[in-house]
């Protein structure tokens, strides 16, 4: 049998948390409800896992009934048990929501499951084991202390679930910007995933010098949010298009939600949209700065994009958080379509830790 090889890491542990939730002698209680309680539920139960009840905080319980059990304060959690491991089942960045996790893990035993927000694969013991190489040689390629801590960080916190691994090493996204990149050297951006104009309202702030942002967005609803958003644009010039970016042109079926999630992957309120390439959609216009966050879709559309990076070789912000291996599978990616480009990690403050990112910064816009 292969030793767990956890030594790089600096981990002691011989299971993953979903190992020690099956050993755990004491009662397993969920907080919050919902679709992110549901897949939790999922997967615990695919693996002989079992949750003793369902808990809210104390001014948000109105009796409600989750999977056939009555929703309790924690007040009732903490009179019913005298111990007992708390399973999270929501994200939030929202600073009283993490102060309250926060004060809880210092008491309790509090764990938050790595669940990918997109496919079905999970980072667990035995995807580590498989994939160890391909994880080693995904670090080495980061260019500072503070990437590698980071990856260590989400490597430690995804076999764990625990959040001690998740309370340091985090920015926002503009210290993000006037770290590591070259802010003033930017004239036109290319924003897949634009949303309704969050990251390029970002960008025109951030960016001293831009004048153009082609802003994508597949998602009907998003997209008319983000014209509205375009057209009170004075300083910058913000092209919306609605179209999904992937490695080939024409339609495909996808979830319009109306929010964060709406993907192809997703399995709600399915409709058909355009589909269209980097490449086709910038032509050949010079483009300094791609950010590219499409709910899953990263690996496609960077694939779409290659005459694009090749001839402008723009710097790249990469969401490397969808999927269960995307933390060490986009690095290797994008070095291999990038080799000369410098690799760093950054994460916002959030639980589970969505919105990872990789930068990658070509020398020459510096």
């Amino acid at each position: 049998m292969m030793n767990f090889p956890y030594d790089i890491f600096g981990l002691s542990e011989k299971n993953d948390m979903w190992d020690e939730l099956r050993q755990s002698k004491k009662p397993i209680v969920m907080y919050g409800m919902g679709d992110g309680a549901d897949k939790i539920l999922a997967v615990l139960e695919n693996r002989g896992i079992s949750v003793s009840d369902f808990f809210a905080s104390d001014g948000f319980v109105r009796g409600q009934i989750f999977h056939s059990k009555k929703v309790l304060s924690f007040s009732e959690i903490k009179n019913k048990y005298e111990d007992f491991v708390i399973i999270l089942s929501f994200g939030s960045s929202r600073r009283e929501v993490l102060d309250l996790i926060y004060s809880l893990d210092d008491v309790y035993d509090v764990r938050v499951p790595d669940l990918p927000v997109c496919g079905n694969g999970l980072f667990d013991k035995a995807a580590f084991l498989t994939e160890y190489d391909n994880i080693v040689r995904a670090r080495s390629l980061l260019s500072d202390e503070r990437s590698v801590n980071l990856f260590d960080d989400l490597v430690r916190y995804k076999l764990s679930g625990k959040i001690e691994y998740l309370r340091n090493n985090f920015s926002t996204v503009g210290d993000m910007y006037n770290e590591l990149l070259p802010v003033e050297k930017y004239l036109a951006a290319l924003d897949l995933g634009a949303y309704t104009g969050d990251s390029a309202s970002r960008m025109a702030e951030c960016f001293g010098n831009i004048r153009k942002i082609i802003a994508v967005e597949p998602d009907s609803r998003s997209f008319k949010k983000l014209c509205r958003f375009a057209d009170d644009s004075t300083r910058v010039r913000i092209l919306p298009i609605n179209v999904c970016v992937a490695d080939f042109e024409g339609e495909t079926q996808f979830s319009q939600e109306g929010n964060r999630n709406s993907s192809v992957n997703g399995r709600k309120k399915q409709s058909t949209v355009k589909v269209s390439t980097v490449d086709g959609i910038v032509g050949d216009e010079k483009i300094d700065y791609i950010k590219i966050d499409v709910e899953g879709n990263e690996a496609a559309a960077l694939r779409g994009g290659l005459e694009t990076i090749k001839r402008c070789m723009p710097d790249i912000a990469l969401s490397v958080y969808h999927r269960a291996n995307d933390f060490f599978e986009l690095i290797s990616y994008l070095h291999g379509i990038c080799p000369g480009y410098r690799l760093y990690l950054r994460r916002p403050e959030y639980l589970p830790p969505w919105d990872v990112t990789l930068f990658a910064l070509n020398d020459r816009n510096k």
